[in-house]
């Protein structure tokens, strides 16, 4: 549960009493490098909108109305502040902390790094937070995930855009303080939980990295996954990490009605439909014959950039992402704005 879904349910019942009579003891915020600790209520609106199934709406008046916080410490004052009814802890999102930092835009593009002042207030934004009680940080590589809004619409989110230098000095923080690191690793690329596995060893004078790996692991479709898990677990912590998987005790299923799901964004004809916000211009889309034909073909290929506005299937067929104005207002979802431009 994050923090955004979360804190709504306090404010009306912070005792969650049916998440206690189901068993419930503990509830941990801020996963998927998502929190609202530091970013603005619109940027809140847009980066938990569509990952956290929240409408955008919702989440943007509810900090409008209840924000009292505006830092880590402050945060942690406003919930215990609450009659809660569960024990609590929680991450720092590393997206909310690259947002606040960077700006929305400039933290969702492949081309832009942090200056070292940027970089420098993340760290201590992270410290203060581990300063604050929270348990660590959470970051995202899955590239799944998209944003909402008007702005930045159907961009991945801001911590998959980090690169190296940006994450071990991060890592380093953690390593020092010997918190945690929660991550979601690119599962389209499986070097990466290699990698993040052997980041977790210790080293000369240095602490192992306690890391919770989430893996969505499929052990429907491949069942042997779970066995090659436990394995490199096992052999990366004889090497003295500190390293566990969190995965799905049961097969993933996911229940949609029509096209409006992120998931549909996975096939390349689905990126260009799920891209727009107004339905009348995907019915539009819908109806356009190439578009259809390249659709029933089982398009599956991924052929949207993470900044991008335009999509192309695996017929190399490009469907322009068309944006109609309202009151000044980009209402289709491009990407093509003044502040955040594919």
């Amino acid at each position: 549960m994050t923090s955004a879904s979360a804190t709504g349910s306090w404010r009306s019942s912070p005792g969650l009493p049916e998440s206690l009579r189901h068993g419930v003891t503990t509830v941990l915020l801020g996963s998927c490098s998502l929190s609202t600790v530091h970013v603005d209520s619109v940027d809140a609106g847009d980066l938990f909108g569509r990952v956290e199934g929240i409408p955008r709406r919702h989440v943007i008046d509810h900090l409008q109305e209840g924000r009292t916080w505006h830092d880590a410490a402050s945060y942690v004052e406003a919930l215990e502040n609450l009659p809660l009814g569960p024990n609590l802890a929680a991450f720092l999102g590393h997206s909310d902390v690259r947002t606040a930092t960077m700006g929305l835009d400039r933290a969702t593009r492949a081309d832009v790094r942090p200056t070292p002042e940027e970089q420098r207030r993340m760290e201590r934004m992270l410290e203060q937070a581990l300063d604050a009680g929270f348990v660590g940080m959470s970051a995202q590589q899955l590239l799944f995930d998209k944003l909402d809004g008007d702005l930045c619409r159907s961009r991945t989110l801001p911590s998959t855009f980090a690169k190296g230098r940006e994450m071990r000095r991060l890592r380093r923080v953690l390593r020092r303080r010997g918190r945690v690191l929660q991550a979601g690793p690119d599962a389209s690329h499986p070097h990466t939980i290699l990698l993040q596995a052997l980041h977790s060893i210790a080293g000369p004078g240095r602490r192992p990295l306690r890391t919770s790996l989430l893996s969505a692991a499929d052990i429907k479709a491949i069942p042997f996954i779970i066995h090659l898990m436990r394995l490199l677990a096992a052999v990366v912590n004889r090497l003295g990490a500190d390293f566990r998987w969190q995965h799905l005790p049961v097969p993933f299923e996911v229940y949609a009605d029509g096209i409006d799901l992120v998931i549909f964004e996975e096939l390349g004809a689905g990126a260009a439909a799920l891209h727009l916000t107004e339905k009348v211009v995907r019915d539009e889309l819908m109806r356009d014959p190439d578009y259809r034909a390249a659709r029933s073909a089982g398009s599956t290929r991924r052929s949207t950039p993470r900044g991008s506005g335009t999509a192309t299937s695996s017929t190399s067929r490009s469907w322009p992402v068309r944006t109609r104005r309202s009151s000044g207002r980009a209402s289709a979802g491009s990407a093509s704005s003044a502040r955040c431009t594919g």
